[in-house]
């Protein structure tokens, strides 16, 4: 068998790239080293191969040329270096090759990333290139430990820029993120040390400038960026994260901006040329800046000289998302536009090569979603797309297995095929709830997730069998979905047909009035069904709002039962916080103490947030001048700056603290979900996921928190 090295160097012998200025092995070790500290991979790739076929016998080279194959291929790096350490040549450099390509893994192989370097030291102990191999390792380990060590060795090495550069990253994230302000300049302070050890190391720039940016301190990162930008002039995150400080710097006008993000533009595609990261960079940037001709045309260009790759991919999956965007949440209104929206996801899965199938999945799941309400779509289409849904969509079992079932079922005859994908929903859905195990709070919990999952299956071949009519079979599996799970709407309508089809109006009557008690987002099937079953029976709709009130009271009377008999017996006191609002201001959680209080955590990115604010807004505005209450939500979209223009547009004046790690820190991992304190700062009744009767509801636990009887 071929060794792995030599196969590389006969590959490198087929295209060999000329290389001027590297006339001896030092020269060209120099040249590699210089390109990592510009952040230069790509050429420190494509030199690094013609420079090892030159001085094949050079390990030290050899290794540099693996730390940049590192960033662009690590697995093959990891099997190159790990066939050095096994060769009769082995020597410190195989250890330094090794140890920075399992690096690049992560947690993964991180035990053995340490004692490679460590091994290296021990045959080399004072070679600068080796010292900061052990300190990268030792950042990705310990960060508290590579502080101490760049500390002990930084006088040893000629340019100590790389090793504080280290240090600087790892003060960085040992100051909670900059939250640690003392810590935080020490941070600063170290990549300044580095700046002026060494004034070309492009990371001495570029990483405390993207520090100072989540700080927020745009002016200070401004200046920084752009030596960096200089510094490294084809490292696309750089000049991306450069040109999004100008958009931000207060000091400049927009002409002011635009000019400088143009010129540097100009200056990053001649440095790096028409290659795909260049172009897809830029077609991003003009995405987020809604400059939609500029970002067509860098996207068009991908698609013309790069259609197979990875970006071609996201470019048309940008467009066909842009699209349901402007959609919105009502959908498309014209006919035409939705067509092509349609045949650009048609055109997405007819491509080739897929990259990444869950983008696939997303797209097939997208077009049956949008194939819904057309009638006209061929039972062979119906069929391809549902196979094709449920094989690739794999986030979202609870809806592929059971809606594209229920399609086929009610579509095509495709009945087999419907059963099927009922049964194979079963597995799907059990497996992807294991793998959320770890997000249950209790074994009951998990096992009624579960049990609805598999409610959602049982639900779905019923139906198929209701279609086929099979209705023995469909009662069989219905009445099995509604013991799994006696909350879903569907399953009541679904069994109301049932019984309906079996001439037991009666029983059909029962479950439609349990199926109205159902709380839901959208239209509820069973209230229809249940005016329909009312107008066959007294052959108009006469009386049939007399009929609804005591279904109606009942309900409510239930559903306050429910709400406050879900009071936790033994509630513990909330994590303490003293976060802004959108304007600025401190708000503390000991500042509401003695004080009846609702904090909703939500995200304008959370779908169901969104869809219950205007009911949290009633509730606020009806306890806004109660000195006993307060109303508050923490949000945590990763654009804070979004927030108060959103808050704005929808006329919301509910107060908004802005999350700053707290969320996460709380453990809040489900949204919306929303806490109601008692008077002592404690949790007394937690409520998960969207409500719809959000004002009522709230209103009668905060009511039984104030010791007020609930009427």
């Amino acid at each position: 068998m071929m060794n792995r090295w030599v196969l590389y160097v006969l590959l490198c012998c087929l295209c060999p790239i000329p290389i001027q200025g590297q006339d001896t092995a030092e020269e060209a070790i120099a040249r590699l080293r210089s390109l990592r500290m510009i952040r230069n991979h790509k050429d420190g790739y494509a030199e690094g191969k013609n420079l090892v076929e030159r001085f094949p016998d050079n390990l030290h080279l050899r290794a540099w040329f693996i730390q940049h194959m590192a960033a662009e291929n690590t697995k093959e790096a990891v099997a190159v270096a790990e066939e050095m350490v096994t060769s009769p040549e082995n020597s410190a450099w195989s250890w330094v090759a090794l140890a920075s390509a399992l690096d690049r893994l992560g947690k993964e192989r991180r035990d053995e990333a340490l004692l490679a370097s460590e091994k290296a030291m021990e045959m080399l102990p004072d070679h600068a290139d080796v010292i900061n191999t052990r300190a990268d390792v030792l950042y990705g380990s310990n960060k508290e430990n590579a502080i101490a060590f760049v500390d002990a060795y930084k006088t040893r090495v000629e340019n100590p820029a790389r090793l504080l550069v280290v240090k600087g990253n790892a003060l960085y994230y040992t100051s909670n993120r900059g939250r640690d302000s003392e810590r935080f300049e020490d941070c600063l302070k170290a990549f300044a040390e580095a700046r002026i050890a060494d004034p070309s190391n492009a990371n001495a720039y570029y990483r405390p400038a993207y520090y100072l940016t989540v700080m927020r301190r745009y002016d200070e990162a401004y200046p920084l960026y752009q030596k960096a930008a200089q510094l490294a002039p084809t490292d696309a995150r750089v000049h991306l994260r450069f040109w999004r400080v100008v958009e931000r710097l207060k000091n400049k006008s927009e002409a002011e901006k635009i000019a400088e993000i143009e010129a540097d533009v100009d200056a990053f595609v001649n440095a790096r040329g028409e290659d795909v990261v260049s172009l897809k960079t830029l077609h991003d940037f003009y995405l987020r800046r809604e400059d939609v001709e500029k970002a067509k045309m860098f996207g068009d260009r991908i698609l013309s000289s790069h259609g197979e790759s990875e970006e071609a991919e996201w470019v048309l999956v940008q467009r066909y998302r842009a699209m349901e965007d402007a959609a919105g949440e009502e959908g498309f209104q014209d006919p035409e536009q939705e067509e092509v929206y349609q045949n650009l996801l048609r055109a997405f899965i007819a491509r080739s090569r897929h990259h990444n199938e869950g983008l696939l999945g997303d797209a097939y799941l997208n077009l049956f979603l949008s194939m819904g309400g057309d009638s006209t779509v061929s039972a062979e289409e119906t069929l391809d797309v549902v196979q094709g849904m449920v094989k690739y969509e794999n986030l979202n079992p609870h809806l592929t297995f059971p809606l594209g079932a229920i399609r086929l079922a009610e579509r095509t005859s495709y009945y087999r095929e419907a059963e099927q994908i009922a049964l194979d929903g079963v597995a799907a859905g059990r497996e992807k709830l294991k793998s959320q195990r770890e997000y249950f709070d209790s074994e009951e919990e998990y096992q009624q997730a579960i049990n609805g999952m598999t409610g959602l299956m049982a639900d779905a071949l019923g139906w198929v069998f209701f279609q086929e009519g099979r209705l023995e079979d469909a009662e069989r599996e219905l009445i099995r979905a509604h013991d799994l799970n006696s909350k879903d709407e569907d399953t009541l309508y679904h069994l109301g047909q049932v019984y309906e089809a079996m001439d037991n109006s009666d029983q059909a009557e029962v479950f439609y009035k349990m199926g109205i008690a159902i709380q839901s987002s959208g239209e509820n099937p069973n209230e229809q069904a249940l005016k329909s079953l009312y107008l066959k029976r007294h052959g108009s709709l006469d009386g049939y709002d007399d009929y609804l009130k005591p279904l109606i009271a009942s309900d409510r009377e239930t559903r306050k039962q429910e709400v406050l008999s879900s009071r936790i017996e033994s509630p513990e006191s909330a994590l303490v916080f003293n976060l802004k609002t959108l304007k600025g201001k401190q708000v503390s959680l000991t500042s509401l103490k003695g004080k009846v209080v609702a904090i909703n955590f939500w995200g304008i990115w959370c779908g169901w947030c969104v869809a219950e604010m205007p009911e949290f807004q009633n509730l606020y505005e009806h306890y806004k001048d109660d000195p006993d209450v307060a109303i508050l939500t923490i949000n945590n979209d990763r654009n804070p700056e979004s927030v108060l223009p959103w808050m704005e547009e929808k006329s919301y004046t509910f107060p908004v603290l802005l999350d700053d790690g707290y969320v996460n820190k709380a453990g809040i991992q489900g949204f919306p979900t929303t806490w109601f304190l008692n008077r002592e700062g404690q949790i007394v009744f937690l409520k998960r996921g969207w409500t719809k009767e959000l004002e009522e509801e709230f209103s009668w636990r905060i009511e039984a928190l104030r010791g007020v009887e609930v009427k």
